[in-house]
């Protein structure tokens, strides 16, 4: 009861403040002060409205080129393995990429600069993800291309699927999930703790259970994880 109390209080605080993003600025405002208005509340204006479509369909471009680029096409002539389509049709990849990026950029620039507080925006959660979900192109961009870096530079684009959590600024359904997550955070650690402290467990009987038997792939108790975790998480 107390949990969802709280969820209801957290709607009607999202409620409020949207209602106070509604009532009309003050004469003597200053341009700053509108385009955060304009951010917070595209609706206050066609122009923010329309900019407020425009980057919506540029992170569902970006999420959906993210998924198609890594499957496989049909392998070039005189080539017999498959080529992700990625690297296949790169320059189109690369446009897609950088205009949904520009697009991104100039939203994060134009948020900052309108900020009451620009330090309170650049620590909030979403100014992160907005800043992770555009680094990887510019340090792509600065990265030599050579064996030694392109395993970081891999590693350095799985951020790019950060790019999706920025649905939340236009979905008021998943600004409620996460404030959820966040006033259950104490059950679902504990919850986290004791799976942990069950897996160990049975990892350790299985991995003594099998021990000693020819052709186990229990081989340790580490490689008995996968097996009781797979186990609990879809039957237990």
């Amino acid at each position: 009861m107390n949990r969802k109390k709280e969820n209801q209080e957290r709607l009607a605080e999202d409620t409020e403040a949207n209602e106070a993003t509604d009532a009309p600025l003050p004469p003597h405002s200053t341009p700053r002060e509108r385009l955060w208005r304009a951010f917070e509340n595209p609706h206050t204006s066609t122009m923010a409205l329309v900019f407020y479509y425009v980057t919506g369909f540029f992170i569902a471009v970006s999420v959906i080129a993210n998924v198609v680029e890594t499957v496989p096409c049909r392998p070039p002539k005189g080539s017999v393995k498959d080529l992700p389509c990625g690297e296949k049709y790169q320059l189109a990849f690369f446009c897609m990429d950088t205009a949904c990026v520009l697009i991104f950029t100039f939203e994060y620039l134009m948020r900052l600069f309108a900020a009451p507080s620009r330090c309170k925006f650049m620590r909030s959660v979403m100014s992160v993800i907005d800043v992770v979900a555009i680094m990887p192109y510019y340090i792509g961009l600065v990265m030599p291309e050579n064996e030694d870096v392109s395993g970081a530079f891999v590693t350095l684009r799985v951020f790019r699927v950060f790019r999706i959590f920025k649905f939340s600024r236009h979905s008021q359904g998943l600004r409620i999930l996460g404030y959820t997550l966040k006033s259950c955070a104490s059950e679902l650690g504990f919850l986290l703790f004791s799976l942990t402290m069950a897996i160990i467990i049975f990892a350790t009987v299985m991995f003594y259970a099998e021990k000693g038997t020819k052709g186990s792939t229990f081989t340790s108790i580490p490689a008995s994880f996968w097996y009781t975790i797979v186990t609990m998480t879809t039957l237990g």
